[in-house]
């Protein structure tokens, strides 16, 4: 059985992990699957592989470009049948019916997604819906109404999925040198090491989309770095995890097991950290671990709106200390905020913008409150009307980085005094990243990749200004 997995995230540098996990999993329970995966010239590409299968995942603000492909594929290959998968379908199967796509797959999709191309191959490669309802985790039409089958449970062992399918990627276009953070440029890899987060801050739909946290043993994490640093020789590994740094005994094992393999120190990390879990025997096993970057989620500056945010979870003296203890540790960090979140005011404003300015930190980030389904936000931005079912069947919406007046959570501050304030925070932040410069710790193999031809093709793919800036330091590091 031949099978498509289509991704359209094209982010600088990233690893489409998802498609990797699916594939790994059908792979394991049926070795006759070919499958390839594709994130460009999906036409063509298709036309050239001649699947049986066509999977396509689609976080919300991907779902309208999502579904325009899916008709343009639809309208080509009638006969195959065509999958959606991702937050968004989970979040709302209701808006399967706006789409051609034949099946969606809700939630974790590995088991659910090996039961269904049993299913369809049994039936002949055609979707028959009655076969299809006793199989948990789908949405699907029944005489053209929807039908959504009982929500599947989570994989308790998440050993059981195989490390991600990697050889399926062009991974000498994938390592590229890139940021790889305290001002370095290196090779980078990618890794989860859990699915879910043990919090539910009302602006995401982690919780809501994987249910509980689940976490692979160290001994697995480890053999996965392994392939990384051995195969790959990757020198800045980004975890991806929703949040790292929850259990101090399971990085202690995985140092340990690094050490015992001889990886410990052959590769950085960064990771996505939390106020409330940093203290100092954090920060200094995450120095041990050779971490040399940590994101945090500070959201805001003001106390009644962090408590609202991540719900009591965390405090704002607690941010303060985070930057200090891993300052101290010559970590570089990542500040990531939000602002415009319902109930929050101007006088909340000018307390975040305080907490950035006098906590120094090496990159900001300032999002614009947005609803994702499955979120407080989305409930709030529904009960206020600012939003309607039809929000995500429209182009570029869902966007954090850029302002829309139109879409703007918060009550309390009019609609262009809050323009006004999105843009001094924009400003500040403009101001704050300038000051940030990446110098070039170059091995030859780097200065052999950032001229090859691959390489400046996908600086070109991404953005010919791209080509500049990696120009305009080398020649001045």
């Amino acid at each position: 059985m031949k099978i498509v997995f289509i991704t359209i995230e094209n982010e600088w540098g990233g690893c489409f992990l998802g498609p990797l996990y699916l594939a790994s999993y059908l792979r394991k329970y049926r070795k006759d699957v070919d499958i390839k995966i594709i994130n460009k010239n999906y036409l063509s590409e298709i036309e050239k592989f001649n699947p049986d299968i066509i999977g396509i995942s689609s976080v919300s603000n991907e779902f309208y470009e999502v579904n325009n492909l899916a008709k343009r594929i639809k309208k080509r290959w009638k006969d195959i049948p065509l999958v959606i998968g991702g937050v968004h379908i989970t979040m709302v199967p209701k808006d399967f019916m706006k789409t051609v796509f034949d099946v969606g797959v809700i939630a974790e999709g590995e088991i659910t997604f090996l039961e269904l191309i049993n299913q369809l191959e049994k039936d002949g490669n055609k979707v028959i819906t009655k076969n299809l309802k006793s199989i948990n985790g789908l949405v699907f039409r029944n005489d053209n109404k929807l039908y959504i089958t009982k929500r599947r449970g989570s994989i308790k062992n998440l050993d059981e999925i195989p490390i991600p399918a990697y050889d399926l990627l062009d991974m000498k276009k994938l390592l590229l040198p890139g940021p790889a953070k305290r001002r370095l440029i290196g090779i980078r890899g990618y890794l989860m090491t859990s699915r879910g987060c043990p919090y539910n801050c009302v602006f995401c739909s982690s919780k809501a989309f994987w249910k509980n946290a689940r976490y692979h043993s160290e001994e697995r994490i480890v053999d996965e770095i392994e392939i990384w640093v051995n195969k790959y020789h990757v020198d800045h590994m980004i975890i991806q995890d929703d949040l790292f740094v929850f259990s101090k005994p399971r990085i202690k094992k995985i140092i340990k097991l690094m050490k015992e393999r001889n990886i410990l120190g052959k590769t950085t990390f960064e990771v996505l950290g939390r106020a409330n879990h940093i203290d100092k025997e954090m920060v200094d096993l995450l120095a041990e671990l050779n971490v040399n970057a940590v994101s945090f989620g500070f959201e805001s500056g003001s106390e009644r709106v962090l408590n609202y945010l991540k719900r009591g979870t965390v405090t704002v003296e607690q941010g303060v200390n985070a930057i200090k203890l891993c300052r101290e540790k010559g970590f570089l960090i990542h500040g990531l905020f939000i602002i415009g979140s319902p109930g929050e005011t101007e006088e909340d404003l000018k307390l975040t913008l305080k907490f950035i300015r006098e906590n120094k930190m090496d990159i900001i980030a300032i999002f614009h409150a947005m609803p994702c389904p499955g979120t407080d936000f989305w409930d709030k931005a529904m009960e206020y009307g600012v939003i309607d079912d039809t929000y995500y069947e429209q182009s570029n919406r869902g966007n954090m980085k850029e302002l829309n007046l139109d879409f703007i959570l918060t009550q309390e501050i009019p609609r262009n005094k809050y323009g006004e304030w999105f843009k001094l925070f924009k400003e500040e932040q403009k101001k704050n990243n300038s000051r940030f410069k990446y110098k070039f710790k170059l091995r030859g193999v780097y200065i052999q990749k950032m001229l090859s031809y691959k390489f400046i093709e996908k600086l070109l793919m991404k953005d010919k200004n791209k080509l500049k800036w990696w120009v305009g330091r080398l020649i001045n590091r």
